[in-house]
């Protein structure tokens, strides 16, 4: 299955040392090589950059790990795919977006859910006006959760009816198959754990981490400004860090902090 990564901070930081690792598994150390893509945020506005290869051979993945392109975000969502459903096409490729109440949002999926298609509505009927680009599981169950928050929330609904309409959402999808995924409408920071989701809170003054899968360290006051914090979201722990914590059901982040 695919993997998953994602950040929100409550600053504008870069992706380079969590996608270092990711970019590693997509390919190096890892079968995840029909694609890759990281979705972020510039002034509300979803930008998202996806290739239908391999990360770790992808010129432009090497781009953005070494900083040549300069990405700053608050919320970075970030996807290596190993194909269950869907040729290995840039349509297929993950992060997806779409727009929803005056909102851009993004979203990518770790699992399947598309074993039972004459079974299920979600492969009918369910997605409403969203309409799919790609032949992906991920992107209709992605279109039916915007389809439910479209018809029983509003623009003005508070976070915690958002976040009840996509956690009954998610666990419908979920009894399908498997249904790891994370997403954003630019403020918050959704992450659904089915079977393989964790988390990991990282501030300024922690100690030297380093990646899982390679030799590289940093000490996080590098990486940090006094008084900045993030989360880190993974579908396998990123760094030899001790206190990953599993996402078990729905969890919401603001502002790199856990809110619901």
């Amino acid at each position: 299955m695919c993997q998953l990564m994602a950040i929100c901070d409550n600053g504008e930081t870069n992706p380079q040392f969590s996608f270092k690792e990711l970019k590693i598994r997509g390919g190096e150390k890892g079968k995840h090589k029909d694609g890759w893509g990281i979705g972020f945020y510039e002034s509300k506005k979803a930008v998202i950059y996806k290739k239908p290869e391999p990360a770790f051979e992808s010129e432009l993945a090497k781009r953005i790990e070494d900083g040549e392109i300069k990405l700053k975000s608050q919320i970075f969502l970030a996807h290596i795919r190993l194909a269950s459903s869907g040729n290995q096409l840039l349509e297929n490729t993950h992060p997806f977006k779409r727009k929803l109440f005056d909102k851009e949002w993004i979203f990518a999926h770790n699992g399947t859910v598309g074993h039972y298609q004459s079974q299920n509505r979600i492969f009918k009927e369910d997605i409403g006006d969203f309409e799919t680009e790609g032949q992906t599981d991920s992107e209709r169950a992605f279109c039916y959760i915007l389809n439910q928050l479209k018809n029983r929330c509003t623009k003005k609904s508070r976070i915690e009816e958002i976040a009840k309409v996509i956690e009954e959402s998610a666990e419908f999808i979920s009894k399908m198959g498997v249904f790891n995924f994370i997403m954003s409408d630019s403020e918050y920071l959704f992450c659904f754990g089915d079977n393989s989701l964790y988390y990991v809170r990282r501030e300024f003054g922690h100690d030297t981490i380093t990646l899982n899968d390679s030799d590289y360290s940093i000490k996080v006051s590098d990486m940090k400004r006094t008084g900045e914090r993030a989360i880190i979201v993974a579908t396998l722990p990123l760094t030899q860090e001790v206190d990953w914590k599993q996402i078990n059901g729905l969890m919401v982040f603001k502002d790199g902090r856990k809110i619901l």
